[in-house]
Protein backbone atom coordinates (compact mmCIF):
# COMPACT_ATOMS: atom_id res chain seq x y z
CA UNK A 1 0.00 0.00 0.00
CA UNK A 2 1.35 3.47 -0.79
CA UNK A 3 0.57 7.03 -0.72
CA UNK A 4 2.40 10.22 -2.53
CA UNK A 5 0.76 13.70 -2.44
CA UNK A 6 1.79 16.51 -0.66
CA UNK A 7 1.89 17.20 2.80
CA UNK A 8 2.60 20.73 4.64
CA UNK A 9 3.27 21.79 1.08
CA UNK A 10 6.18 19.33 0.50
CA UNK A 11 6.16 16.48 -1.46
CA UNK A 12 5.47 13.46 0.26
CA UNK A 13 5.32 9.64 0.10
CA UNK A 14 4.33 6.87 2.42
CA UNK A 15 4.20 3.32 1.96
CA UNK A 16 3.57 -0.07 4.22
CA UNK A 17 4.35 -3.89 2.78
CA UNK A 18 3.66 -6.93 4.03
CA UNK A 19 5.46 -9.73 3.10
CA UNK A 20 6.36 -13.18 4.09
CA UNK A 21 8.17 -16.30 3.13
CA UNK A 22 7.68 -20.32 4.22
CA UNK A 23 10.59 -22.23 3.44
CA UNK A 24 10.75 -25.93 4.82
CA UNK A 25 11.00 -25.53 8.71
CA UNK A 26 11.45 -22.06 8.83
CA UNK A 27 8.89 -19.02 8.51
CA UNK A 28 9.08 -15.22 8.14
CA UNK A 29 6.42 -12.36 8.23
CA UNK A 30 8.01 -9.00 7.71
CA UNK A 31 6.31 -5.52 8.03
CA UNK A 32 8.13 -2.65 6.33
CA UNK A 33 6.86 1.20 6.98
CA UNK A 34 8.24 4.66 5.49
CA UNK A 35 7.76 8.09 4.69
CA UNK A 36 9.99 10.38 2.53
CA UNK A 37 9.49 14.36 2.12
CA UNK A 38 11.62 16.11 -0.19
CA UNK A 39 12.93 19.11 1.93
CA UNK A 40 14.52 21.31 -1.10
CA UNK A 41 14.89 20.92 -4.70
CA UNK A 42 16.53 18.33 -4.86
CA UNK A 43 17.10 17.30 -1.20
CA UNK A 44 14.78 14.34 0.36
CA UNK A 45 14.93 12.98 4.20
CA UNK A 46 13.13 9.20 3.95
CA UNK A 47 12.90 6.83 7.19
CA UNK A 48 11.94 3.31 7.57
CA UNK A 49 11.14 0.80 9.72
CA UNK A 50 11.47 -3.01 9.21
CA UNK A 51 9.92 -5.62 12.05
CA UNK A 52 10.73 -9.36 11.05
CA UNK A 53 9.18 -12.35 12.95
CA UNK A 54 9.57 -15.95 12.47
CA UNK A 55 10.66 -19.18 13.65
CA UNK A 56 14.33 -19.80 14.34
CA UNK A 57 15.85 -16.61 15.80
CA UNK A 58 13.49 -14.68 13.34
CA UNK A 59 13.22 -11.57 15.38
CA UNK A 60 14.23 -8.03 14.02
CA UNK A 61 13.66 -4.31 14.47
CA UNK A 62 15.58 -1.88 12.64
CA UNK A 63 15.07 1.92 11.88
CA UNK A 64 16.98 3.60 8.84
CA UNK A 65 17.04 7.50 8.03
CA UNK A 66 18.73 9.04 5.19
CA UNK A 67 19.14 12.14 3.20
CA UNK A 68 18.68 11.33 -0.24
CA UNK A 69 20.38 13.66 -3.06
CA UNK A 70 18.52 13.57 -6.45
CA UNK A 71 20.02 13.99 -9.35
CA UNK A 72 19.65 13.84 -12.81
CA UNK A 73 20.91 10.30 -13.27
CA UNK A 74 22.09 9.10 -9.86
CA UNK A 75 20.89 9.23 -6.15
CA UNK A 76 23.25 9.78 -3.63
CA UNK A 77 22.26 8.40 0.15
CA UNK A 78 23.73 9.29 3.60
CA UNK A 79 22.20 7.80 6.44
CA UNK A 80 22.29 5.63 9.66
CA UNK A 81 20.56 2.39 10.46
CA UNK A 82 20.00 0.59 14.01
CA UNK A 83 18.98 -2.49 14.98
CA UNK A 84 16.55 -2.00 18.31
CA UNK A 85 15.49 -5.57 18.65
CA UNK A 86 15.97 -8.68 18.36
CA UNK A 87 18.94 -10.76 18.64
CA UNK A 88 21.79 -8.56 17.27
CA UNK A 89 22.68 -5.11 18.30
CA UNK A 90 23.99 -3.32 15.23
CA UNK A 91 24.62 0.46 14.43
CA UNK A 92 25.49 1.59 10.86
CA UNK A 93 26.51 4.49 8.87
CA UNK A 94 25.95 4.05 5.16
CA UNK A 95 26.56 6.38 1.93
CA UNK A 96 24.51 4.42 -1.37
CA UNK A 97 24.40 5.50 -5.00
CA UNK A 98 22.38 4.44 -7.74
CA UNK A 99 22.33 4.90 -10.84
CA UNK A 100 19.00 5.07 -13.56
CA UNK A 101 19.75 3.29 -17.35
Amino acid sequence: MAWSGEWRKQQTFLFAELSGRQHSDCSRARLELGFGQKISDRFWIVSQHWSERGNRDGQSDKIQTELVWRRKRSDISLGVREEVGGRFQEQAVFLAVSVGF
